[in-house]
């Protein structure tokens, strides 16, 4: 586990996103895993308004370091939620990313190469409550002209996005395991 973690800080410094890294959070005991199982808690389905709604909460309580944790986390998925079906995950992903943004300011500008596509394909939703969302995201964490610089940034990463997701090359039209 130990050199399993340093190989993980390693790709994470290299600027690559570390998923879930080793068995040393959770169940690595078997039992505690069957117990689990028979009592139902694994397995079961979780909402993601509610999880995003309590990480939003959560974090406000936390040190920097933890929040920065978290947020290198959430990057990692923020695409699946930023594209999620219910207009309400891709609100609630934009206030996470929002809070993160706020929170670290320049910590935060590590993973913007991976978040801010999705801020910016949050600009044309369809749902107006989506679409003003993610527009103050921008306002409030890039004010005045640094949400025209921001969106220049960051303008051909999500076009490349948008390429691969029309042409099916994309990670989030794949199966998920």
């Amino acid at each position: 586990a130990a050199s399993s973690a340093h190989a993980a800080a390693l790709l994470e410094k290299s600027g690559q996103s570390v998923g879930f890294v080793g068995f040393d959070t959770g169940f690595s005991n078997v039992f505690e895993a069957a117990a689990a199982a028979a009592a139902g808690s694994i397995g079961q389905e979780i909402d993601p308004d509610v999880a995003l709604r309590e990480l939003i909460a959560s974090m406000k309580e936390k040190d920097t370091e933890m929040v920065e944790l978290c947020y290198n986390h959430f990057a990692t998925i923020m695409d699946k939620l930023a594209m999620d079906g219910s207009p309400t995950v891709r609100v609630l992903s934009l206030r996470a990313a929002s809070y993160f943004i706020s929170s670290l300011k320049k910590a935060a500008e590590k993973q913007l190469k991976v978040i801010m596509p999705f801020i910016l394909f949050g600009t044309c939703d369809s749902s107006l409550s989506v679409a003003n969302q993610a527009e103050a995201v921008l306002s409030e964490n890039f004010p005045g002209e640094k949400s025209q610089q921001a969106s220049t940034i960051f303008a051909v990463t999500t076009a490349k996005i948008a390429v691969d997701i029309i042409a099916e090359r994309h990670n989030l039209l794949h199966a998920q395991k």
